[in-house]
């Protein structure tokens, strides 16, 4: 039932033209964040118990004000699935601001399950 987080962002600013408009999009890979503000401990899906830890990878993408916009299973073992996806839709971040203007953030998160 131990949570895994993500050490320090990692960001790359790519700039996406949406009719016209141009949007950055940064692309961070984190680890043990600072800037979560809002968690929920993923919980070990009933009846299931492992004798080793259970990792498993989400790519979320946040929106300007931090929330959770697009949230997909990577990798890892599926059982997990379900319960990651309901743990980590509702995390929220910090903003991130580039140039004074908030950015939509892709964010790429492990998760470590201890079921035992």
């Amino acid at each position: 039932m131990a949570c895994g987080l993500i050490a320090v962002m990692h960001a790359t600013i790519f700039t996406i033209s949406l009719y016209g408009q141009s949007t950055p999009i940064v692309g961070s890979t984190l680890s043990q964040s600072t800037d979560l503000v809002k968690y929920v401990r993923q919980r070990c899906p009933h009846g299931i118990h492992v004798r080793d830890s259970v990792v498993v990878q989400l790519h979320v993408v946040t929106n300007t004000d931090g929330t959770i916009k697009t949230i997909e299973f990577a990798k890892g073992d599926p059982r997990f699935r379900r319960e990651a996806l309901r743990a980590v839709k509702v995390w929220k971040y910090k903003p991130v601001t580039v140039q004074g203007m908030s950015v939509e953030t892709k964010r790429e998160i492990q998760l470590t399950f201890l079921c035992p």
